[in-house]
């Protein structure tokens, strides 16, 4: 499993160009009830209406 907080700085910096406002880990991992198969859900604001984001 990852460590959230790893991902969270990772995250942080790989959408550092679009200046975003707020990152919110949602799920398993905001609840702390993950497990090996769990993905991590993200929501992240942005001033701009849409912005087509994928990170592999």
């Amino acid at each position: 499993m990852i460590n959230i907080n790893e991902f969270n700085s990772i995250l942080k910096e790989q959408l550092k160009p679009l200046n975003p406002e707020k990152n919110i880990i949602l799920g398993s991992y905001a609840k702390g009830t993950q497990t090996k198969e769990s993905d991590i859900d993200i929501y992240i604001v942005t001033k701009d209406n849409f912005i087509p984001v994928f990170i592999p």
